[in-house]
Order: structure tokens, then C-alpha cells, then sequence
């Protein structure tokens, strides 16, 4: 996992979770956009087979 590096090479512990609290977060976003596109080809899929 990609951490931020300060001077004596240790990340505190809040960078660390907000850090990966936002992975999380895009993560998220990034499925339900995957999700909508995947209804999105369907519908369109479904219209072009009428």
C-alpha cells in the first residue's frame, strides 16, 4: 500500500486511515458507476433488439 513518507519514514496512524478511508470511498464510487453503465448497456441493448 502507497503511504505518504515523512523524515523519520513513519506515517502516522490518521494519514493511514483517512488515506484508506478514501481508497474506500473511490472504491465505492467507482462500483456503483460500473453498476450503472452495465444497466445503461442493457437497456440500450434491449431497445435495439425491439
Amino acid at each position: 500500500m502507497l503511504t505518504k513518507q515523512t523524515n523519520n519514514n513513519e506515517t502516522p496512524l490518521v494519514e493511514q486511515e483517512s488515506f484508506d478511508q478514501h481508497l474506500q470511498r473511490l472504491s465505492e464510487i467507482s462500483f456503483q458507476a460500473l453498476n450503472e453503465l452495465a444497466e445503461m448497456i442493457e437497456k440500450e441493448n434491449g431497445l435495439s433488439e425491439e
